[in-house]
């Protein structure tokens, strides 16, 4: 987990643009993975856009 919160942008970028994959281990247990979106579709068979959604840009106002 610490190395995920000092390694945040590289995580994801490599998960984006060299399809890596990430598991998330706290206290020596695996609580999650980080794929890209493509596989998470389709391995889950749902559209990420259905998931909590969190961006770098702020909120668009209409």
């Amino acid at each position: 987990m610490s190395e995920l919160r000092l390694n945040i942008r590289d995580i994801l970028e490599g998960v984006k643009f060299r399809n890596e994959r990430y598991v998330i281990v706290t206290y020596g247990r695996p609580m999650a993975v980080v794929v890209n979106i493509e596989e998470w579709e389709r391995v889950s068979g749902e559209a990420a856009i259905s998931q909590p959604v969190f961006s770098d840009s702020p909120p668009q106002t209409e």
